[in-house]
């Protein structure tokens, strides 16, 4: 549930029974805010986690890729023009682009500042993405964004490169993170290679949703009614995901079949189907699918494992 009322002083916005303000767009920040997906479904965690975020408690979402661990807080933002930015943690993240360093201009030395200090400096939000695949010396020195706050106060963190300046962060900051295999997921972590193993007593700092699918009629809504394409085709996108799941869970094959590969399978038939001027018909309704799923699927799988795709996608096509 989503309204917006317009009162004398400011607008507000109403997300699950949750009352926001809408900030003013600016110039400077005005990249940064997300776009809004109309056709988004809010997940059933949404409600706990917009009253995480007034309460100022650090979130971190769990669940396979491509479930909308990212989407929810984005899509919040995006309602609000809330800045964001998303930093993914990776082995090539380095301490110097997340909190910034010196560096030397015209005979000049000066501190360039880093994603972190930059969002809380801002009043940004700041999305660690996959913190499980962080360096733990990257872990270490975010550390201090996750204490728990007195009333009052605000999140800080000490730049040591920077002659020890105590950054304290804005009152809109507020600080997530993603992870894959935390919690209920840790049986997946040999899926997702690279993965670290984060101690509970860094885990205990935030609190944790699981997040899942949307179940198989939202998912044919959401695709549906975000691509424009007709229910029919969507049902047999979905039911192919599902089925993909399905075998990904009894681990014959390496990948999950997320949300965002269904967008990327369908805009790939609507390119296909546009190209050929054709439409939904029973000569395209199979031809057109495996032709997208080229691109979008079988060129990220194995061949053992494109041929297991191949018979799920010819099951369920008629």
């Amino acid at each position: 549930m989503v309204s917006t009322t317009t009162g004398s002083s400011m607008n507000t916005i109403n997300i699950q029974g949750i009352e926001l303000e809408i900030r003013e767009r600016s110039d400077v920040h005005e990249s940064f805010i997300p776009s809004i997906n109309s056709a988004y479904l809010w997940h059933r965690h949404t409600w706990s986690i917009l009253q995480d975020v007034l309460e100022n408690i650090p979130v971190i979402a769990t669940g396979h890729t491509g479930t909308g661990k990212s989407t929810t807080i984005e899509q919040i933002a995006a309602r609000i023009n809330q800045p964001c930015v998303r930093p993914v943690l990776s082995g090539q993240m380095s301490k110097q682009d997340l909190f910034g360093s010196k560096t030397a201009t015209a005979g000049t030395i000066s501190f360039v500042y880093g994603i972190v200090p930059a969002a809380m400096k801002n009043g940004w939000w700041l999305i660690l993405d996959e913190m499980d695949f962080a360096d733990p010396s990257i872990l270490q020195a975010l550390n201090s964004l996750f204490d728990p706050i007195q009333q009052g106060k605000h999140r800080h963190i000490i730049l040591m490169d920077n002659d020890g300046e105590k950054v304290e962060a804005h009152p809109d900051f507020r600080v997530f993170a993603t992870a894959n295999t935390i919690g209920i997921m840790e049986e997946f972590r040999h899926l997702y290679r690279g993965a670290n193993l984060l101690n509970q007593a860094y885990l205990e700092r935030f609190r944790t949703y699981y997040f899942d699918y949307l179940s198989e009629a939202d998912e044919i809504k959401v695709l549906s009614d975000t691509l424009e394409i007709p229910r029919e085709l969507s049902k047999f996108l979905v039911k192919t995901a599902v089925l993909v799941r399905e075998a990904f869970e009894r681990q014959e094959i390496s990948q999950p079949f997320s949300m965002r590969r269904l967008f990327d399978w369908g805009s790939l038939i609507i390119r296909h189907l546009e190209r050929g001027k054709g439409s939904f018909s029973t000569e395209t309704v199979k031809k057109v699918p495996l032709e997208a799923a080229e691109i979008a699927i079988f060129s990220r799988v194995s061949k053992e494992e494109r041929r297991v795709l191949e018979g799920i996608i010819n099951r369920v096509f008629p």
